[in-house]
């Protein structure tokens, strides 16, 4: 039985917990399914091109800059539509990012 959801970079498998229900698997499997692809592109989120679009992210919501915190305040305010809330892939972009 596997306990934790993980990607096996090594031998290109996805684990999953056998012990999660339809949803929490289905956002485990999302998470590692995006190593995955990750991984089949060459670590992807390794390369400097992938540092630079995140950082140039991370500026973009930089809380020393009255233009940053607002535009972190716009992204919280997003967030509150009911259509982006549930979104599973909103947790791992904000994780990145901060």
């Amino acid at each position: 039985m596997t306990k934790n959801s993980y990607y096996s970079h090594e031998n290109h498998t996805i684990y999953m917990n056998d012990l999660k229900d339809n949803d929490e698997y289905a956002m485990s499997f999302h998470h590692e399914f995006g190593h995955y692809i990750d991984d089949e592109l060459g670590d992807v989120s390794l390369s400097e091109n992938f540092e630079y679009a995140l950082n140039d992210d991370k500026q973009w919501f930089d809380f020393n800059s009255e233009s940053g915190l607002e535009n972190y305040q716009n992204m919280l305010s997003d967030l509150k539509n009911p259509t982006v809330i549930d979104n599973r892939y909103v947790s791992d972009i904000l994780s990145g990012m901060f």
